[in-house]
């Protein structure tokens, strides 16, 4: 009964029960996974609990013809992005399909977005602790104790008794670089 196109949905699978699902899942790989409550073999909430744990990323929509509370406080206990009480007809499943989607778009846009953040932090992490070392190097240190914090704080672990530094400048690098 759904127009899975028109949510934004290309690729579609079934599966007879929650057995079936679960061996299913690891090769197609789904974003979303629509479970009756009931079902053979596993139920919807036991798949749910299973998904939860190995595959924590899909969102589960449950379908129930019970209105109980208990099953529905379950389900939330488990992560479910919602929970539709039957009978069903085309526009809850699709306003619920398309919110999920959404969702679905906005925690990888996020994802993305902090993934870059972290590079972008760990690059001027980098440049930060050699410019701090350059540093270092060229005016000497006046407080111990402040270089040590700082450097920790650069992520640099720079605790011993003493240190050897060693500097070595080649003549005509950029000349010689070719056979080095």
């Amino acid at each position: 009964i759904i127009d899975w196109e028109a949510c934004g949905i290309s690729e579609v699978w079934e599966a007879e029960d929650g057995g079936e699902a679960l061996a299913k899942i690891p090769l197609l790989k789904p974003d979303i996974v629509i479970a009756d409550i009931r079902m053979p073999d596993i139920d919807g909430l036991e798949l749910c609990a299973r998904l939860k744990e190995e595959f924590p990323e899909i969102k589960v929509i449950i379908i129930s013809g019970y209105q109980e509370f208990n099953y529905a406080r379950q389900a939330v206990s488990l992560g479910v992005f919602d929970y539709i009480v039957k009978p069903l007809n085309e526009k809850n499943i699709s306003e619920t399909v398309c919110k999920c989607i959404e969702t679905i778009a906005k925690e990888r846009k996020e994802k993305k977005e902090l993934a870059q953040i972290k590079a972008d932090l760990m690059a001027s992490s980098a440049l930060l602790r050699q410019e701090y070392l350059m540093r270092m190097l060229k005016e000497g240190v006046a407080d111990p104790d402040q270089t040590l914090k700082k450097l920790e704080e650069l992520g640099l672990d720079f605790t011993a008794a003493c240190y050897g530094v060693f500097l070595v400048e080649i003549d005509d690098y950029e000349l010689r670089k070719k056979d080095l």
